[in-house]
């Protein structure tokens, strides 16, 4: 009789608020402004205009010395929001609920429409149609510069949205309850990628030089550049920690009669984009081999020969780590469709817990992915998709991943399994990878485990995408789960092939046993992090 242990992590995650946050921004320069009381700005790519919702001025710029060169009348009481259309300023004002159109020269007020809610804030102009956000109804809306006729809306991305503007075909807008940039998709209001603000209160934006980003902070009384998107870097390392990890699997037989064998595996850890490996693996006892697949993946392999009934087995291990936040900045236009050929092989490949044929899963790929050939926006799509259809469940088990996308329920290993199915299915690499996890205090045990998928997307490589860390109400937290690591994550186990796979389909470490008669036997794998003392 052979039994196998997988010591699966089956619960959800559950992410500390504060985790959230994005520590990333470039800012390349800065202006002062004549007034700190900024609500709004708008550029005509020589001057910058900025609205005082004090003094109820709109103050301009001179772009190239920073110096005041003259001021404007408010058509409103509160100026909240701002764009420029090629010839003329619009000004949201939050006292009317209205757009005001101005001649920049003349100050002179050339025509007004009703903005579709009471709360207007941001405002931004897509070389046609004027952008809202309105704070009262927490949507945006794509509204007729004639008469304000709405053509479309969406929810707002977070909380506390400002500032909005547009370049080269996206939306950008301030939230500053978070303090965050967001680059949205103007057709579906999904996030793409996430900035840190460069100041406490962003409000108002406009577009700046080379693809860059002005943007207008209320408490610091200037305006910034920053980097944004294919301007900057692909990724981000930052916040790094340094902790000693121990991860220690027991195992006791309880039973009437010993094991007759029993071999135990466990995943070595190997530095990659969060983490470093300072030193280690450090073993109280040896193993008998260190075996490594054909992709890398390396396990620590301990043959026991006998275990006494009662008995106790145990292996432990330590190292030193050093884990960081990463977040990538992607740019689905830079995306194209070139898959080396190892990873074809490999992370196309279909298995009985993907099944990337079964009539299901093809019909989620025809009616989700349709003719898109973008990587990106297939991966983004089925995302966005699962996290719809799946709700966190902890049923027990792994069914496979046209079951779980049937039943519409899945643990964390569920929505990685179904998730990397549907990208396989349409043709984007993926896989997944399995974790130890600090759990919010830094001296903490974790014996729960976390386990997420990994796409491929040319030229930026293996991109993280968490779907269960993704499953919120939010467009801001969604984008969250697509392209981000906090920095309390440690990567043991990276997918390879099925038959090259010492843990089956668990993570971290497995264990398996022998015995005649009868046994009990039960498996407890723990990881124990401290603040490393160097």
């Amino acid at each position: 009789m052979r039994q196998l242990s997988t010591a699966l992590g089956l619960l959800v995650l559950v992410w500390p608020a504060q985790a959230l946050a994005v520590q990333h921004q470039e800012v390349v320069g800065a202006i002062e402004s004549p007034t700190v009381n900024i609500t709004g700005a708008a550029t005509d790519g020589e001057t910058l205009w900025v609205a005082d919702r004090k003094l109820d001025v709109i103050h301009a710029i001179d772009l190239e010395t920073g110096n005041l060169v003259g001021d404007l009348t408010a058509p409103g009481f509160r100026p909240v929001g701002m764009a420029h259309d090629g010839e003329s300023l619009w000004i949201a004002d939050l006292q009317f609920a209205r757009a005001f159109r101005l001649d920049p020269v003349t100050g002179v007020v050339l025509g007004e429409i009703p903005l579709p809610g009471a709360g207007p804030q941001g405002l931004a102009f897509d070389g046609e149609h004027l952008w809202v956000a309105d704070r009262a109804q927490k949507r945006i809306f794509e509204i007729s510069t004639t008469d304000g006729t709405i053509v479309n809306d969406f929810e707002e991305p977070a909380a506390g949205i400002t500032g909005m503007t547009w370049i080269d075909g996206w939306l950008w807008a301030a939230g500053r309850i978070d303090d965050e940039i967001y680059q949205i998709d103007p057709v579906e209001g999904l996030v793409v990628n996430v900035y840190a603000a460069p100041g406490p209160y962003a409000w108002g934006l406009a577009p700046g030089k080379d693809g860059r980003l002005y943007v207008a902070d209320y408490q610091e009384g200037k305006i910034f550049e920053m980097s944004i998107a294919s301007d900057g870097p692909a990724f981000v390392v930052s916040d790094g920690k340094a902790y000693d990890l121990t991860y220690t699997v027991d195992v006791w037989n309880y039973g009437k009669d010993p094991l007759t064998t029993l071999d135990t595996w466990v995943a070595l850890p190997e530095s990659r984009e969060n983490q470093k490996i300072v030193s280690g693996p450090q073993y109280d006892e040896a193993p008998l081999e260190v075996v490594e697949t054909s992709t890398g993946q390396r396990y620590a392999h301990w043959v026991f020969s006998k275990l006494a009934a009662p008995g106790r087995a145990q292996v432990v291990l330590g190292w030193a780590v050093a884990l960081s936040r990463v977040d990538w900045f992607i740019d689905p236009g830079d995306v194209v469709a070139h898959i080396p050929k190892d990873v074809k092989k490999a992370y196309l490949a279909d298995t009985e817990k993907y099944l990337i044929d079964d009539p299901y899963v093809r019909k989620v790929i025809k009616a989700v992915v349709g003719d898109e050939t973008n990587p990106y926006w297939k991966a983004r799509r089925l995302y966005e998709w699962e996290i719809e259809k799946l709700e966190y469940e902890l049923a027990g088990g792994h069914e496979n991943a046209p079951k779980v996308l049937e039943r519409g329920t899945g643990s964390c290993s569920e929505y990685t399994f179904s998730y990397v199915a549907l990208c396989r299915a349409a043709g984007v690499p993926a896989r997944y990878v399995g974790s130890l996890v600090v759990r919010k205090d830094d001296a903490s045990t974790d014996d729960v485990f976390h386990r997420w998928a990994e796409i491929w997307l040319a030229p930026y490589g293996w991109i993280p995408v968490d779907v269960n860390h993704g499953d919120r109400p939010l467009a801001r937290e969604r984008a969250l789960g697509f392209g981000h690591l906090t920095n309390n994550l440690l990567v043991t186990t990276v997918e390879g092939p099925v038959e090259e796979n010492a843990l089956l389909w668990s993570y971290n470490s497995a264990s398996s046993w022998t015995y005649t008669g009868t046994a009990k036997v039960y498996e407890e794998p723990i990881a124990e992090w401290r603040p490393s003392v160097q």
